[in-house]
């Protein structure tokens, strides 16, 4: 059974129980997209040579946010460099870093713009992992450190450009992050 799913060309999402991250391979370097459990590290070499790579090809590991399911593999990497938000990254995929706090204080999401692909981290999902509901939402108000700043965060997602949400929680919502906002948003209200 694979353990990736192809979502276009260089992105792939890896699922791991509630959890998802992504791998962008771009010419035989390789970032990880958040980094799953910390107890994960050989799924994520067996998900890498996969597509054909090793682990020295991961070149960097991008995280949204600072909790133990992003955080993963990250405790390989020796070294760890800060950047800011609307800054484009020098790693695969060329994100640009966006900030969608309220899940945490310093949550951000990734456009990968030449890709028409946002990795959202958990600024919104299409899985409740407390009731298991299916489809765009927000995370539960009692995971957020803010939750009304989470849903202002939707207006920031949904003035991206780009067609295909890849949530920390869920299937990847295929669509226009505005789309996917109201439908978190209309579920949120009812």
């Amino acid at each position: 059974m694979a353990l990736t799913q192809q979502i276009t060309d260089g992105v792939h999402r890896v699922a791991d129980g509630l959890v998802n991250w992504y791998l962008v391979d771009d010419g035989g370097e390789v970032a990880i997209y958040d980094a799953d459990w910390p107890r994960s590290w050989p799924r994520v070499e067996a998900a890498i040579k996969e597509l054909g790579r090793t682990a020295g090809d991961v070149i960097a590991i991008v995280l949204t946010h600072g909790h133990p399911d992003p955080l993963g593999a990250a405790a390989w990497v020796k070294d760890v460099t800060p950047f800011t938000t609307d800054a484009v990254l020098d790693v695969p995929g060329r994100p640009r870093v966006v900030a969608t706090p309220g899940h945490t204080a310093g949550h951000v999401s990734f456009l990968l713009e030449d890709r028409g692909v946002v990795v959202t981290g958990d600024a919104i999902a299409t899985f409740n992992v407390l009731t298991r509901s299916e489809g765009p939402q927000l995370m539960p108000d009692a995971l957020n450190a803010d939750p009304q700043r989470t849903r202002k965060s939707l207006d920031i997602l949904a003035d991206l450009s780009a067609d295909t949400l890849l949530p920390g929680h869920g299937d990847p919502f295929h669509g226009r992050p505005a789309d996917a906002g109201d439908r978190a948003t209309h579920r949120a209200r009812s």
